[in-house]
């Protein structure tokens, strides 16, 4: 009885060994098969290079057996097509709205198109070029107007096309283009320039301009406000007072264009300080004294109004990019302090702090240097 356990034994062993080591081999040859079939931007150590990857025409596409036909991914609840830009760690996502052709299927193109465009190793801006070019070939749209910069009247001249582009919604006083290679809208209305309908026509044909030359919605929205805010400067000139609202200005429009970050280190030292100016304030601004980098002092910080800055995908020598924002309203921040803030926070991010440790330092400044007072 004892060895005919002892038998029974050792044949349950060599099964147990014998299923082991077919899982083993099972499991080896599935990975193997993996790696043969896994798209070529996701081989370790690929790189971006011109020379292996030939560039269809814009009326093209890739060949029906390329891997990149698998690269692009449909968000069904935003209706976005996308793809992860080869190349690059993380969740960077290159794509478009299914909207913006009516067509899955074009889009899908358009997608694939770009992608190779990656692979040759052009830049996020560049490939974004390209896809509004082959959004604007679908929809027969004509190429964006040549760049012509305003003449001395500050003024395009008769013949630019912008004239034409200016459209009026009478029922709602509102002047307003279509976004050249888009169906969206961008204008203003007529309180914005106290009733002057001329000069929201003259900024809106600037504007118009700045997107021919590839500029993106929020860049052209800051270069319409300042053109704004440079008319009510010529009316205050002339001793007219303007009438409209007017949007809140960091210090570095305050105190004028590129002498703003040393209007803004001077302010900081003590020298310049705003009459009335309150305690907090002034400790702030020689807390960003102490602080200030070269890196914090020439960061594009941009505004939201009434009262938030942010800056967004600064490159930086560690760790992730991202967008960060300060509010200067609920704590009783003006403007200029809130600029403060948010280069301080700059100073922070330089040095590789996660958003998370940004947002806790943000905290202590608002802790320290807010207080409630009245925009």
């Amino acid at each position: 009885y004892a060895k005919l356990k002892d038998a029974q034994e050792e044949g349950r062993r060599e099964k147990e060994k014998t299923e082991r080591e077919q899982k083993e081999s099972e499991q080896k040859e599935r990975e193997q098969t993996a790696d043969q079939a896994k798209p070529f931007w996701k081989v370790e150590g690929w790189k971006p290079d011109p020379a292996s990857h030939v560039q269809p025409p814009d009326d093209g596409d890739v060949p029906p057996d390329s891997p990149v036909h698998g690269a692009i991914r449909l968000d069904s609840w935003n209706k976005l097509f996308y793809f992860s830009i080869p190349g690059l760690a993380g969740t960077s996502r290159f794509g478009m709205k299914a909207s913006r052709t009516d067509n899955d299927e074009e889009t899908r193109r358009i997608l694939r198109l770009c992608f190779v465009k990656f692979c040759r190793g052009a830049d996020r801006d560049e490939v974004a070029e390209y896809r509004e070019r082959l959004v604007a070939r679908w929809k027969g749209l004509e190429p964006p107007a040549p760049l012509v910069r305003p003449g001395k009247d500050g003024d395009l001249p008769p013949e630019s096309p912008a004239h034409g582009a200016i459209k009026h919604d009478t029922c709602h006083d509102y002047f307003y283009f279509v976004i050249p290679g888009s169906k969206a809208k961008f204008g203003m209305r007529t309180t914005r320039t106290d009733g002057n309908a001329e000069e929201a026509k003259r900024i809106l044909r600037l504007c118009y301009v700045e997107f021919c030359g590839g500029a993106n919605k929020d860049s052209v929205s800051e270069y319409r406000d300042m053109l704004v805010n440079q008319m009510r400067d010529a009316q205050l000139s002339e001793g007219r007072p303007p009438k409209g609202p007017e949007r809140p200005r960091t210090v570095t429009e305050v105190d004028g264009g590129e002498n703003g970050e040393q209007a803004l280190t001077a302010r900081a030292s003590g020298g310049e300080q705003a009459a009335g100016a309150s305690e907090a304030s002034k400790a702030l601004a020689k807390h960003w004294a102490a602080l200030a980098t070269d890196f914090a002092k020439a960061a594009p910080v941009k505004h939201v109004p009434p009262a938030a800055l942010y800056f967004s995908d600064l490159p930086r020598s560690s760790g992730d990019t991202f967008k960060f924002m300060v509010s200067v309203r609920k704590i009783g921040l003006t403007p200029q302090d809130g600029e403060m803030i948010i280069r301080l926070c700059l100073v922070k991010y330089e040095q590789g702090a996660t958003k998370e440790e940004l947002a806790q330092y943000r905290s202590e400044l608002y802790a320290r240097f807010g207080e409630k007072r009245t925009l």
